[in-house]
Protein backbone atom coordinates (compact mmCIF):
# COMPACT_ATOMS: atom_id res chain seq x y z
CA UNK A 1 0.00 0.00 0.00
CA UNK A 2 0.92 3.50 -0.81
CA UNK A 3 0.88 6.05 1.49
CA UNK A 4 -0.90 9.32 0.40
CA UNK A 5 2.10 12.37 -0.07
CA UNK A 6 1.26 15.83 -1.57
CA UNK A 7 2.34 18.53 0.22
CA UNK A 8 4.87 17.55 3.53
CA UNK A 9 5.89 20.17 6.04
CA UNK A 10 9.21 18.50 7.53
CA UNK A 11 10.36 19.65 10.87
CA UNK A 12 14.28 20.40 11.62
CA UNK A 13 14.47 20.14 15.30
CA UNK A 14 17.08 23.08 17.18
CA UNK A 15 19.49 21.57 19.82
CA UNK A 16 22.46 23.95 19.87
CA UNK A 17 25.39 24.62 22.00
CA UNK A 18 26.15 27.62 22.71
CA UNK A 19 29.67 29.13 24.05
CA UNK A 20 30.60 32.50 25.28
CA UNK A 21 33.27 32.67 27.66
CA UNK A 22 35.13 30.01 28.36
CA UNK A 23 33.76 26.31 28.91
CA UNK A 24 34.52 23.37 29.77
CA UNK A 25 32.88 21.40 27.31
CA UNK A 26 32.60 17.65 26.76
CA UNK A 27 33.60 15.66 24.65
CA UNK A 28 30.71 14.72 22.45
CA UNK A 29 29.63 18.04 20.63
CA UNK A 30 26.43 16.92 18.42
CA UNK A 31 25.04 15.42 15.52
CA UNK A 32 22.37 14.76 13.13
CA UNK A 33 21.59 12.37 10.47
CA UNK A 34 19.18 12.18 7.24
CA UNK A 35 18.31 9.42 5.06
CA UNK A 36 17.55 8.70 1.30
CA UNK A 37 16.66 6.04 -1.16
CA UNK A 38 20.02 4.04 -1.82
CA UNK A 39 19.62 3.48 -5.72
CA UNK A 40 19.78 6.47 -8.42
CA UNK A 41 15.96 6.18 -9.79
CA UNK A 42 14.65 6.11 -5.89
CA UNK A 43 12.85 2.20 -6.01
CA UNK A 44 13.93 -0.59 -3.93
CA UNK A 45 14.42 -1.34 -0.44
CA UNK A 46 17.80 0.29 0.31
CA UNK A 47 18.08 3.65 2.57
CA UNK A 48 21.31 5.37 2.88
CA UNK A 49 22.02 6.75 6.38
CA UNK A 50 24.59 9.68 6.60
CA UNK A 51 25.51 11.03 9.64
CA UNK A 52 27.64 13.78 10.53
CA UNK A 53 29.05 14.05 14.14
CA UNK A 54 31.45 16.01 16.29
CA UNK A 55 33.50 15.65 19.24
CA UNK A 56 35.75 18.43 21.38
CA UNK A 57 39.28 17.10 22.20
CA UNK A 58 41.73 18.38 24.46
CA UNK A 59 45.27 17.43 24.61
CA UNK A 60 47.14 14.14 25.06
CA UNK A 61 48.28 14.43 28.97
CA UNK A 62 44.31 14.63 29.75
CA UNK A 63 42.13 13.15 27.12
CA UNK A 64 41.73 9.42 26.62
CA UNK A 65 40.16 9.94 23.50
CA UNK A 66 42.09 12.44 21.31
CA UNK A 67 43.41 10.42 18.95
CA UNK A 68 39.64 9.16 18.29
CA UNK A 69 38.86 12.60 17.14
CA UNK A 70 42.01 14.77 16.63
CA UNK A 71 41.67 15.71 13.10
CA UNK A 72 44.11 18.87 11.57
CA UNK A 73 45.15 19.33 7.05
CA UNK A 74 46.56 15.97 6.88
CA UNK A 75 43.89 13.78 8.48
CA UNK A 76 41.30 15.54 5.70
CA UNK A 77 43.93 14.44 3.06
CA UNK A 78 44.46 11.54 4.06
CA UNK A 79 40.71 10.50 4.83
CA UNK A 80 41.78 8.63 8.27
CA UNK A 81 38.59 7.22 9.66
CA UNK A 82 37.97 8.44 13.41
CA UNK A 83 35.12 7.96 16.22
CA UNK A 84 34.38 5.18 18.95
CA UNK A 85 33.77 1.92 18.09
CA UNK A 86 30.58 1.18 20.26
CA UNK A 87 28.35 3.91 19.15
CA UNK A 88 26.04 2.24 16.24
CA UNK A 89 22.32 3.25 14.30
CA UNK A 90 19.84 0.74 15.95
CA UNK A 91 16.60 0.12 14.28
CA UNK A 92 14.65 -0.74 17.55
CA UNK A 93 11.32 -0.93 15.87
CA UNK A 94 9.49 -1.26 11.92
CA UNK A 95 10.73 -3.04 9.05
CA UNK A 96 14.23 -2.83 9.66
CA UNK A 97 14.91 -5.81 12.22
CA UNK A 98 13.68 -4.26 15.12
CA UNK A 99 14.97 -4.99 19.01
CA UNK A 100 18.10 -2.70 18.78
CA UNK A 101 18.97 -4.31 15.98
CA UNK A 102 22.49 -2.45 15.01
CA UNK A 103 22.01 -1.11 11.20
CA UNK A 104 24.31 0.93 10.62
CA UNK A 105 28.27 0.80 12.13
CA UNK A 106 28.21 -2.96 13.05
CA UNK A 107 31.48 -4.32 15.26
CA UNK A 108 33.62 -1.53 13.34
CA UNK A 109 31.60 1.59 15.45
CA UNK A 110 30.05 4.94 13.86
CA UNK A 111 32.86 5.88 12.02
CA UNK A 112 33.33 9.16 10.44
CA UNK A 113 35.84 11.23 7.68
CA UNK A 114 36.94 14.71 8.96
CA UNK A 115 35.59 17.05 6.81
CA UNK A 116 36.63 20.38 9.05
CA UNK A 117 38.39 21.35 12.30
CA UNK A 118 38.74 23.71 14.54
CA UNK A 119 42.36 23.96 16.35
CA UNK A 120 40.98 27.23 18.26
CA UNK A 121 38.16 25.17 19.97
CA UNK A 122 39.60 21.78 19.54
CA UNK A 123 36.47 20.13 17.62
CA UNK A 124 36.67 17.97 14.78
CA UNK A 125 33.83 17.36 12.78
CA UNK A 126 33.14 14.49 10.32
CA UNK A 127 30.43 12.52 8.18
CA UNK A 128 29.89 8.74 6.88
CA UNK A 129 27.10 6.90 5.12
CA UNK A 130 25.92 3.29 4.97
CA UNK A 131 23.25 1.29 3.74
CA UNK A 132 20.93 -0.49 4.94
CA UNK A 133 17.36 -2.42 3.75
CA UNK A 134 13.59 -1.96 4.95
CA UNK A 135 11.06 -3.90 4.63
CA UNK A 136 7.69 -2.53 2.99
CA UNK A 137 6.24 0.60 4.15
CA UNK A 138 7.10 1.31 7.81
CA UNK A 139 7.88 3.58 10.04
CA UNK A 140 10.97 3.16 11.75
CA UNK A 141 12.75 4.30 14.66
CA UNK A 142 16.52 4.70 14.50
CA UNK A 143 18.75 5.96 17.28
CA UNK A 144 22.26 5.50 18.91
CA UNK A 145 23.58 5.53 22.66
CA UNK A 146 26.72 7.02 24.16
CA UNK A 147 28.66 6.03 26.83
CA UNK A 148 28.64 8.20 30.09
CA UNK A 149 32.10 8.97 29.96
CA UNK A 150 32.47 10.82 27.43
CA UNK A 151 30.72 13.84 28.75
CA UNK A 152 32.57 13.50 32.21
CA UNK A 153 30.42 16.80 33.50
CA UNK A 154 27.10 15.68 32.96
CA UNK A 155 25.00 12.32 34.01
CA UNK A 156 23.15 10.35 31.52
CA UNK A 157 24.43 8.67 28.45
CA UNK A 158 24.13 10.74 24.71
CA UNK A 159 21.00 9.91 22.96
CA UNK A 160 20.70 10.40 19.49
CA UNK A 161 17.77 9.43 17.47
CA UNK A 162 15.28 9.99 15.18
CA UNK A 163 11.74 8.49 13.04
CA UNK A 164 12.17 7.15 9.25
CA UNK A 165 9.64 7.03 7.02
CA UNK A 166 10.47 4.73 4.70
CA UNK A 167 6.78 4.28 2.92
CA UNK A 168 6.26 5.06 -0.86
CA UNK A 169 4.96 8.29 -1.83
CA UNK A 170 2.27 8.53 -4.33
CA UNK A 171 3.62 11.71 -5.56
CA UNK A 172 7.45 10.72 -6.37
CA UNK A 173 6.95 7.21 -6.68
CA UNK A 174 10.06 6.07 -4.36
CA UNK A 175 10.66 5.89 -0.51
CA UNK A 176 10.87 9.28 1.02
CA UNK A 177 13.93 11.47 1.58
CA UNK A 178 14.84 13.32 4.97
CA UNK A 179 15.51 17.08 5.03
CA UNK A 180 19.11 17.92 5.72
CA UNK A 181 19.91 20.82 8.04
CA UNK A 182 24.14 20.90 8.78
CA UNK A 183 23.89 22.87 11.69
CA UNK A 184 27.12 23.46 13.04
CA UNK A 185 28.15 22.13 16.61
CA UNK A 186 29.07 25.47 18.58
CA UNK A 187 28.12 28.73 17.96
CA UNK A 188 30.70 31.25 19.74
CA UNK A 189 29.51 35.30 20.23
CA UNK A 190 30.54 37.79 21.75
CA UNK A 191 29.20 38.70 25.37
CA UNK A 192 27.06 41.51 25.76
CA UNK A 193 26.33 41.21 21.46
CA UNK A 194 23.48 40.95 19.11
CA UNK A 195 23.70 37.95 16.85
CA UNK A 196 21.31 36.38 14.41
CA UNK A 197 22.50 33.78 11.96
CA UNK A 198 20.99 31.14 9.55
CA UNK A 199 19.84 27.66 9.68
CA UNK A 200 20.15 26.05 6.14
CA UNK A 201 17.56 23.57 5.36
CA UNK A 202 17.43 21.29 2.28
CA UNK A 203 15.20 19.00 0.99
CA UNK A 204 15.56 16.83 -2.67
CA UNK A 205 11.72 16.28 -2.75
CA UNK A 206 11.14 19.90 -2.60
CA UNK A 207 8.96 19.73 0.81
CA UNK A 208 8.69 22.77 3.21
CA UNK A 209 10.93 22.62 6.19
CA UNK A 210 10.88 24.44 9.45
CA UNK A 211 12.55 24.57 12.78
CA UNK A 212 11.31 24.25 16.40
CA UNK A 213 13.04 24.29 19.69
CA UNK A 214 13.24 20.10 21.51
CA UNK A 215 10.17 19.31 22.92
CA UNK A 216 9.83 17.13 26.36
CA UNK A 217 6.63 15.79 25.62
CA UNK A 218 8.16 14.35 22.12
CA UNK A 219 10.71 12.47 23.66
CA UNK A 220 13.61 15.15 22.85
CA UNK A 221 15.92 16.68 25.20
CA UNK A 222 14.68 20.29 25.85
CA UNK A 223 16.69 20.97 28.55
CA UNK A 224 19.85 20.93 25.91
CA UNK A 225 17.83 24.05 23.70
CA UNK A 226 19.10 27.48 24.73
CA UNK A 227 15.77 29.57 24.44
CA UNK A 228 15.70 30.62 28.03
CA UNK A 229 18.86 32.60 27.79
CA UNK A 230 17.32 35.29 24.60
CA UNK A 231 17.32 32.82 21.99
CA UNK A 232 14.34 33.61 19.56
CA UNK A 233 13.74 31.41 16.92
CA UNK A 234 11.78 32.93 13.64
CA UNK A 235 9.90 28.71 12.64
CA UNK A 236 9.08 30.48 9.16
Amino acid sequence: MRSSWNSVTWTCLVLMSLTIGQVDSGYYAGAHFSYRPASANGLGNAITATYRIAYYYRDTTTDDFYSLYFCNTTTIGTGTLLGFQLFNLKCSSGGCGGGNTIVVGGSGGLLYTCTDYSAFAKISTGEGSENFNVTGDSVLYLFFNGLPDLMPNYNGRLRLQSTINATVRSDTGTINSSPWAPLVPEVRLQKGCTATFDIPVYDSDGDTVRCRWAQSGQGECATCTEEDIGFSLDEV
